[in-house]
């Protein structure tokens, strides 16, 4: 082959997320005469998608009780022609027996967890790594700590901020910090409140041992703290972070939850799928930069979309978080809460339930992207006293979207049915999603935006409501990617010898 160029092999970002998950396969051998350029070359062939064929998600506590707790681990993965295997082990005894294992053709697995477990590593491996989607719901049926506390597993990242918590009087406001590897890692946290930045030299520098989880509660950096943002940048390794907010009032339970990742400084945010109910509806806005905010507020609920009375804009300092009441402007309704602001802001909206003894429950809504395709919601739950919808908001076009079934293949004689929806251009709605399937077995749904559709926000709230009180808890609809860049490759006459390096054209 004299006379022939040498093959240039363009990189093109194989590693996606801090190297939380790969293209299996993806990469070419290299041979004699071949270059490795970074960078894209003019003329050189357009990167092609190709779906993940490995992934790890961090849930960060599956702990579970044979008292008052107990947490179910769901794990779905519906792709999967070819199928695949997921399997959910602690992760500080990845070599230990697996809590939860999907194999081949079966869709759906669930399983309760009996004893305490920590944090939980959900890896997949083949087609359904594309796909695999795994929560973990916590739930505490009496005492002061009663009420749903759902988080969603993901892929470790470098960056993280959390609008939610507080750290006043009966409040609390642990930050979970998960490394899954071998290696130490290290991270630095910076707290925002309401009298501006926190002075936290103790969260610079936080390591985490390898293999290890470190919770840290809030109150021992900023005490005494109605409103908190925490920003959690990771300077070494891989972490996967999570926020719990729990409160009560003496011996009575006011909720718990996880405060969901939200999106980082924007000046245009969007907070959507905030459920319908009558309990309190509360913004909280934070300023990371130097400068003030001014932010104009509009709702977007299914009467249509409005600048509220008496909420139309907040004034927020510079470093700080503020809070705003919006229970009299959403009155109710399912809602978005779009916010245009002069300076980049983070945003996060809770929402309470309280039954007639005044013991209730809260949820976080975060500032997010819309669906970036088909996403997959694997905890889906129907009773006499538990109900699943979702709340979803189209804040430009109408949206229209496919909800699908998703059902343990293990299951004999299960059946469900797939429903299409439409959300008209700059308002909200809630879809029950009782009649996807028959009967009162293990569900999940897959919620796939439809070619045409407008941009579309959500989450899916589990509300039940008993004689212990009213419990609730909200998922928002976001998905890792299920494709990575595939590697370009392109035969190039005009790279030489030089280019390759150590190779070179026989």
């Amino acid at each position: 082959m004299r006379g022939r160029g040498p093959l240039v092999v363009l990189l093109t970002g194989a590693l996606v997320g801090g190297g939380c998950y790969a293209a299996t396969g993806a990469w070419p051998r290299l041979t004699p005469g071949v270059a490795v350029v970074a960078g894209v070359a003019a003329g050189a062939p357009a990167p092609v998608a190709v779906p993940v064929q490995s992934r790890s998600l961090i849930c960060p506590d599956v702990s579970g009780a044979p008292g008052r707790t107990s947490t179910r681990l769901a794990v779905t993965g519906p792709a999967a022609a070819g199928g695949g295997t997921v399997l959910a082990a602690p992760t500080g005894r990845p070599a230990g027996p697996a809590l939860l294992r999907l194999v081949g053709a079966q869709a759906l697995a669930r399983t309760d967890v009996a004893v305490p477990a920590g944090a939980v590593a959900v890896t997949a491996a083949g087609p359904v790594a594309s796909t695999v989607a795994a929560v973990t719901v916590s739930r505490t049926a009496g005492g002061p700590g009663q009420g749903l506390a759902e988080a969603r597993c993901g892929s470790p990242a470098r960056d993280y901020w959390f609008v939610g918590g507080a750290t006043g009087p009966g409040e609390a406001a642990l930050l979970r910090l998960v490394n899954p590897d071998a290696v130490p890692a290290t991270a630095d946290v910076a707290l925002l409140s309401p009298a501006g930045p926190v002075d936290v030299r103790a969260g610079r520098g936080i390591a985490v041992a390898p293999r290890g989880t470190l919770t840290i509660p809030l109150d021992t950096l900023a005490p005494n703290s109605p409103l908190l943002a925490t920003h959690v940048r990771v300077r070494a390794g891989r972490l996967a972070a999570a926020l719990l907010d729990r409160r009560r009032l003496a011996a009575t339970p006011l909720g718990v939850d996880y405060v969901p990742t939200g999106a980082g400084p924007s000046r245009r945010l969007l907070v959507g799928g905030v459920p319908a109910g009558t309990g309190a509806r509360a913004l909280s806005v934070a300023v990371p930069g130097p400068d003030p905010a001014t932010v104009r507020v509009e709702v977007l609920t299914d009467h249509g979309s409005y600048v509220p009375a008496g909420a139309e804009s907040m004034s927020v300092r510079a470093g700080s978080v503020a809070g705003l009441d919006l229970t009299r402007a959403l009155r109710g309704a399912p809602a978005g809460v779009r916010l245009t602001s002069d300076v980049p802001i983070v945003a996060g909206v809770v929402a309470f339930a309280s039954g007639a003894d005044g013991a209730g429950d809260l949820a976080w809504v975060g500032a997010g992207p819309p669906l970036p395709g088909a996403v997959v919601v694997p905890d889906v739950r129907r009773s006499t006293v538990i109900s699943s919808s979702l709340s979803l908001t189209a804040p430009q076009a109408a949206a229209t979207v496919r909800l699908d079934p998703v059902l343990p293949a293990v299951e004999r004689g299960a059946a469900g049915r797939s429903v299409t929806v439409t959300v008209p251009a700059g308002r909200s709605l809630t879809v029950g999603l009782d009649g996807l399937r028959t009967g009162s077995g293990a569900l999940g749904v897959r919620v796939t935006p439809l070619p045409g559709s407008g941009p579309v926000y959500g989450t899916r709230e589990l509300l039940e409501t008993s004689a212990r009180g009213v419990l609730v808890s909200l998922l928002g609809l976001l998905a890792d990617p299920g494709t990575v860049p595939a590697t370009a490759v392109l035969d190039d006459p005009a790279v030489g010898s030089a280019a390759a390096g150590t190779y070179s054209s026989s």
